[in-house]
């Protein structure tokens, strides 16, 4: 079976482009995936999808504290996971209480890395916070960028777009910089907290009380951004301050005995393999449907009948 994602154009509603019929036709093997539009469909944003993946995988062992799992790549998401219930939180029903609930905070590293270019056009990342660390947090400049409108969300759920954070916002935004005579290394550094900022406000206002006030300190983090010693120090001073309990270390997925590099293709895999089981694949906790859905459409390719067979 091949499990593709697709490529996303739009984000309120979710919408993605891959034909799978092609894909099944040119490989032979049964394609699943447009998995999006059938949570769209029961009232949800279809994202976040990583809290599938967070709900099964990365849930804290029973009687533990919530957990944190922050995903970083162009854009970020988060989720809030109860632990697994104990035997006896599942025989009082008590276990029905704790539903992981999970948001798209906004920005990953996408202005960041659009900062890099301009500063050097030969670069692709900011190697270990370099640039970032030498510049200096406009504060003025940085109010501004909170009052954006993403942000004034109030209420769950709350998906990110690809028309939330356009390059042109960050062309805007770099020209207002240049207009109060901010150098290219403290916009990258204001880039930098701006999304430290962004994400752990989006734990501490959305987390419910298990997460915010001091609840957890259980964090883990995925994306390269782990390799940027000056964007981890912030991100734990962000989460430190508006957690209200220290964050000295932050989980990752080798942490746990999980392939970084490999979770999201694993992720995507699990939605397929959801969908042709017809098993629930989205959260709707998380993603704010009425209810629970297998998410997918399924092209057969010359192997569909076997596999028929084989479930």
């Amino acid at each position: 079976m091949v499990c593709s994602h697709g490529q996303s154009i739009c984000g309120h509603p979710h919408w993605e482009l891959g034909d799978l019929a092609t894909i099944a036709q040119k490989t032979g093997i049964t394609a699943v995936g447009d998995f999006r539009p059938t949570d769209v469909a029961a009232g949800g944003n279809g994202t976040p999808c990583t809290c599938t993946y967070d709900t099964i995988m990365l849930r804290p062992k029973p009687g533990a504290k919530w957990r944190i799992t922050i995903n970083i790549g162009g854009t970020s998401s988060v989720t809030f996971l109860p632990p697994w219930p104990t035997k006896d939180e599942e025989k009082s029903g008590k276990a029905k209480d704790s539903i992981p609930l999970g948001l798209d905070p906004g920005l990953g590293v996408f202005f960041i890395d659009l900062m890099v270019k301009t500063i050097d056009p030969s670069l692709e990342f900011d190697d270990d916070g370099k640039m970032a660390r030498s510049g200096k947090v406009n504060d003025a400049l940085l109010t501004e960028f909170k009052g954006y409108k993403y942000y004034q969300q109030e209420s769950l759920p709350i998906g990110v777009g690809v028309e939330d954070f356009p390059e042109k916002l960050f062309q805007k935004w770099l020209a207002r910089g240049r207009e109060l005579k901010v150098s290219d290394l403290d916009m990258m550094a204001t880039f930098v907290e701006l999304t430290c900022w962004q994400i752990a406000r989006a734990c501490a206002k959305f987390g419910g009380p298990s997460i915010a006030d001091g609840a957890t300190n259980d964090v883990l983090v995925r994306g390269g951004v782990l390799r940027n010693s000056y964007f981890v120090e912030r991100l734990k001073a962000q989460l430190t301050e508006q957690l209200k309990v220290e964050v000295k270390d932050l989980l990752s997925m080798e942490s746990l005995g999980l392939d970084e590099d490999a979770w999201e293709n694993a992720m995507y895999a699990m939605f397929g393999y959801l969908c042709f089981n017809n098993i629930y694949n989205f959260v709707p906790s998380c993603t704010g449907a009425r209810y629970p859905v297998v998410g997918g459409k399924i092209a057969p390719g010359e192997n569909f009948h076997e596999a028929l067979l084989k479930n």
